[in-house]
């Protein structure tokens, strides 16, 4: 029976060894997964940032291209308009609508990529969760152990 005893407390003993690598190791992951985290947020915050440029951006470009289109429309009333001026306004403006048409898929891949950035922090957060969850767990089952 001694010996059995024995057994018995070397095996425990090695489970408790076993649970506090765990729980190390899960630590450690806890860790990682954090930081990934954070240099997902400082990505996603960037992103953002971008995002509001290009919104500027797009805004400058709409006035101009307003502006430049009332300047026709105005020269021409006015009958003061070369042939010559106004295709060259015209070109602007349809450089201008181009320069929008980009600003416009710049605006929209930018979305999207802040959109996939709030997923993986989602998905970090869950990873967070279900690991502080399991080292709560390895910490109440070497609680009962001991």
């Amino acid at each position: 029976t001694n010996q059995q005893v024995q057994i018995q407390v070397s095996q425990l003993e090695q489970e408790k060894f076993d649970l506090q690598e765990k729980l190390t190791q899960t630590e450690v992951n806890i860790q990682e997964l954090k930081s990934q985290q954070e240099s997902l947020t400082e990505q996603k915050k960037q992103l953002e940032n971008k995002l509001n440029q290009s919104q500027v951006n797009w805004e400058q470009i709409e006035q101009e291209k307003i502006r430049f289109h009332n300047m026709v429309k105005g020269l021409s009333q006015e009958q003061k308009l070369t042939t010559k001026l106004k295709t060259k306004l015209e070109k602007e403006i349809a450089q201008l609508e181009q320069k929008l048409i980009i600003e416009e898929q710049i605006k929209m891949q930018l979305t999207q990529a802040l959109q996939i950035k709030d997923d993986k922090i989602n998905e970090l957060e869950k990873k967070l969760i279900t690991l502080d969850q399991e080292r709560i767990k390895q910490l109440k089952d070497k609680e009962k152990e001991l």
